[in-house]
């Protein structure tokens, strides 16, 4: 009796388990003919080995989540088929040798690595994405393919993040002229449109720079991080000043604008912190 009613059990879980799997394809099937033949096209030309494929539409794209390789990967089309991005979830292993030299150099290589993502988007060069975690904090880390960290990011919402704030954005003629012109040889790798600036994210020189600008295409300032121990000597002996003895610098960024070059040092004393505007010559600015 007790092996006729296993029997009976395993018989109706593998009935429900198809019809749920004929289900799960029935829907997978229905989506797939909804996307236009143009994308579908594009898809199957640009990853011609994909597996697995499911399709989800998002605004205006058509994403198609899939498999190749062995690895998952997301990519993003609009309805005329035409590729925008795609995200790639990497093991640690296959990113390139620079960017994990970069990330065990970096002050968060003792962090936990959670994920890792590879960025390709049209117009634009890849990004690997390292997401580290300590304890309650989350930060992701962008890198160039030759390991330049581009810049860091807060997430602490602890939400799958697939990166559809980092669909391309498109520079204008004005923001492109201006930074051939100002920073020659550069690589534009990241735009960002806030509701009252325009951010671009260069490589100059090796450096990671932010060039920002207004809504009217305006450029406002560039930033970039300099490492403690390689500020000048007039600008770190602001620490002998009697308001900031006890103080020591965190964190230093110079900056670019029209009205004249800055560094701008975070001090940290205790549980207070500061920022300071110090100009090449060591003078407070503010």
């Amino acid at each position: 009796m007790r092996m006729i009613t296993k029997g009976k059990s395993l018989l109706l879980a593998a009935l429900v388990a198809t019809t749920l799997w004929s289900c799960d394809s029935d829907d997978n099937f229905e989506n797939e003919k909804s996307i236009p033949q143009e994308v579908r096209n594009s898809f199957a030309q640009k990853y011609p080995s994909a597996s697995n494929t499911e399709w989800t539409n998002k605004g205006v794209y058509e994403v198609a989540e899939f498999t190749y390789n062995n690895i998952q990967a997301s990519a993003w089309f609009d309805s005329k088929g035409t590729w925008h991005m795609t995200e790639t979830d990497l093991p640690y292993s296959l990113l390139p040798q620079t960017v994990k030299d970069a990330f065990q150099a970096c002050e968060y290589n003792t962090w936990k690595i959670d994920d890792v993502d590879m960025l390709e988007r049209k117009g634009f060069e890849p990004i690997y994405v390292i997401e580290v975690e300590l304890q309650e904090n989350e930060i992701d880390l962008y890198f160039s393919a030759e390991g330049i960290l581009i810049k860091t990011i807060v997430d602490n919402d602890n939400s799958n993040n697939d990166y559809e704030n980092h669909l391309p954005e498109t520079a204008t003629t004005e923001i492109t002229s201006f930074i051939e012109e100002r920073y020659p040889q550069s690589r534009i790798v990241e735009i960002e449109r806030e509701k009252s600036k325009i951010e671009v994210d260069i490589i100059h020189n090796n450096l990671s720079k932010e060039v920002v600008f207004n809504n009217d295409k305006q450029w406002l300032y560039t930033s970039w991080d300099v490492r403690v121990r390689e500020l000048p000597q007039a600008v770190s002996s602001i620490l002998n000043t009697p308001q900031y003895i006890g103080y020591h610098i965190d964190d230093a960024e110079y900056i670019e604008t029209a009205q004249g070059d800055y560094y701008l040092l975070e001090l940290e004393k205790g549980d207070r912190d500061v920022k300071v505007k110090v100009d090449i010559n060591g003078n407070i600015l503010n």
